[in-house]
């Protein structure tokens, strides 16, 4: 995309989803300004279509950009600016029934090389539920907090999914000769998540490590053949109970809350309370498909 646009995200607005689960569409607005550069032969549209498909494919949930196109652009002919306003409508892909035989093939002629489900070992400081007994006093509820020692909670290690695989590849026999843009890619790519459905994983849960070259085999040509192995994990999207409030944390967004001390009226204690909860996305989405051109 060229330098000729400014563009700013304005709001985010919920349209439709059942209950207090993630919304299935949602619409984003932004403003979309031209710069000095732009004359009147530039496609805005175009343009922003192509700023939208690098830096945001996806909602916060995970939902694309709806089928139809989804981008609605129009003009501000008041301003004395030329200045647009985009509103991009996000759906969730209607789920579609696989035919007996019917096999999903790895992305570009891979091979998988490896896959593990051993789990991690994290600090769980809120529970699924909880059951308390009162002893020599009334119990205190701590809202699903784990080990509150007076300052913070303290939680306990459980074991996290951590769904990691690995899939193997071959370069072209001329690979060295686009080694620059190979790199270049490959320097974009590695941690980010999947911008849109990769191998049946929902968009947004599927992060990127990286790519290292397993061996190298001379070919009757003379040229060298590379076998290259892309690694990454998968976590998926999940719904929190937070005091009572469904959050909703997309696969690789980063769960905080703003906890402060307030006194219970009722058993005179100092207890926690959840003032926010905040979800954040900390890693770029990107298009997994641009690792096709890499392999034959």
């Amino acid at each position: 995309m060229s330098v000729y646009y400014r563009i700013e995200r304005k709001n985010d607005v919920r349209t439709r989803g059942p209950g207090t689960a993630p919304p299935t569409e949602t619409e984003r607005s932004f403003t979309v300004e031209a710069l000095g550069g732009a004359g009147n032969d530039v496609d805005a549209e175009a343009e922003f279509r192509a700023w939208l498909a690098a830096n945001a494919p996806v909602d916060a949930f995970g939902n694309p950009v709806a089928d139809d196109g989804g981008v609605e652009l129009e003009e501000n002919e008041d301003s004395l600016r030329r200045l647009w306003t985009a509103r991009v409508k996000y759906a969730k892909p209607e789920k579609t029934e696989r035919e007996d035989g019917d096999e999903t093939s790895l992305p570009f002629g891979t091979s998988l090389a490896s896959f593990s489900t051993s789990g991690g070992s994290v600090t769980t400081r809120r529970s699924l539920a909880t059951v308390a007994y009162p002893v020599g006093g009334s119990v205190v509820d701590f809202g699903g907090g784990i080990g509150w020692n007076g300052e913070e909670f303290e939680g306990c290690e459980t074991v996290a999914p951590n769904f990691a695989f690995e899939l193997r590849g071959v370069a072209p026999g001329n690979f060295e000769a686009y080694f620059g843009s190979f790199a270049e890619v490959m320097s974009n790519l590695t941690g980010t998540v999947n911008g849109t459905r990769f191998l049946d994983f929902l968009p947004g849960t599927v992060l990127f490590h990286g790519v290292t070259q397993g061996s190298v085999a001379e070919q009757a040509d003379g040229k060298r053949t590379w076998t290259l192995t892309y690694s990454f994990s998968a976590s998926l999207h999940v719904t929190l109970n937070v005091g009572g409030v469904a959050v909703f944390k997309p696969g690789w967004a980063y769960f905080w809350t703003l906890t402060e001390k307030s006194l219970d009226p009722e058993t005179g204690a100092v207890v926690p309370f959840v003032r926010a909860a905040y979800v954040e996305q900390v890693y770029r989405y990107a298009d997994f498909s641009l690792l096709d051109k890499f392999v034959q």
